[in-house]
């Protein structure tokens, strides 16, 4: 898909650990700086958040416009579904905001609807949290303690 300023991206490629991707139509949209918010504020940018919008039905005239009011008040990239085509594969509901957990081969391991409530949210961070864990790298393991220096003997050598 494309964002609001004409850049494609694909998000398999583009995937960490554990990712979010929020997807909303407009009604939907009312909910997302809940989520957003939240997930910043715990995660900071250690956590990529693709923004999705599902955009079907706008007619190809207003497009344009559309993406242009996009550039004016989102400055990070939120990649345009035009089609409706991406939010179908990803089970959409519309009317809410669509938030899901994705790991880094693509499968979606949690899915949250509507608005960010405490509840929603502990539960949010309880699963992001988990794949994280999960994943972490393991700590490289423990060089051995090096063997003492070797001293040469003395021994049997002529005598000065």
């Amino acid at each position: 898909l494309e964002d609001q300023y004409g850049r494609r991206h694909r998000l398999g490629g583009e995937l960490g650990v554990a990712n979010i991707v929020v997807l909303a139509d407009r009604p939907g949209s009312a909910q997302l700086e809940g989520w957003i918010r939240a997930l910043h504020d715990r995660y900071g940018g250690r956590l990529p958040l693709h923004g999705i919008a599902r955009l079907a039905g706008v007619p190809s005239v207003a497009r344009p416009l559309v993406r242009a009011l996009f550039r004016s008040e989102v400055p990070h990239p939120v990649l345009l579904d035009w089609t409706g085509e991406i939010a179908e594969q990803l089970a959409f509901t519309p009317g809410r905001a669509n938030v899901l957990l994705v790991d880094r081969e693509g499968r979606i391991r949690h899915r949250w609807e509507g608005g960010a409530t405490p509840e929603k949210l502990a539960g949010c961070f309880r699963e992001i949290d988990a794949l994280l864990i999960a994943n972490e790298a393991p700590p490289p393991p423990e060089a051995p303690d090096p063997p003492p220096p070797v001293r040469p003997s003395l021994a049997g050598s002529p005598a000065v």
